[in-house]
């Protein structure tokens, strides 16, 4: 519990800090809030039980309040939503197409002279992959 209590205080620093920056932030705020819910819900049991527990502490014959299944059952339910939230993918930023992506005819014009000049370099060296390769424009990765 107490990773996942160090492993959400750090996301809020992230998120306070992306929000500032205008970036793309991971998790939502649902997301963080359950985490919040939970780990706020955990504590809270955690102090009742302990407070029974001080009480029964006079006798030490008597069976304990706190058992350690159930702080595993706990914990592996906060274990599982964080992991959860760890394996979720980083957003991308969204694509946006810019003036300086598209080629200006000025370019265009170069780039099928420097295409025919290898095209007439390469033609003067015989060889059987001369024919197959080709200049293949830029493209854009997915």
């Amino acid at each position: 519990m107490y990773l996942s209590r160090a492993w959400f205080v750090e996301a809020k620093k992230n998120q306070t800090s992306a929000a500032e920056n205008d970036t793309l932030f991971r998790w939502t705020d649902s997301e963080l809030d359950l985490v919040e819910e939970t780990l706020k819900d955990n504590e809270k049991w955690m102090k009742e039980l302990m407070a029974k527990q001080e009480v029964l502490e006079a006798d030490p014959t008597s069976d304990p309040v706190l058992l350690t299944a159930d702080l595993q059952s706990r914990g592996k339910r906060i274990q599982s939503i964080v992991q959860t939230l760890q394996r979720k993918p980083i957003p991308r930023p969204p694509r946006t197409t810019t003036a300086s992506k598209q080629s200006s005819p000025a370019e265009s014009s170069s780039q099928a002279t420097s295409s025919a000049e290898t095209a007439t370099s390469s033609s003067a060296e015989p060889s059987a992959t001369s024919t197959t390769e080709q200049t293949v424009p830029p493209h854009e990765e997915l």
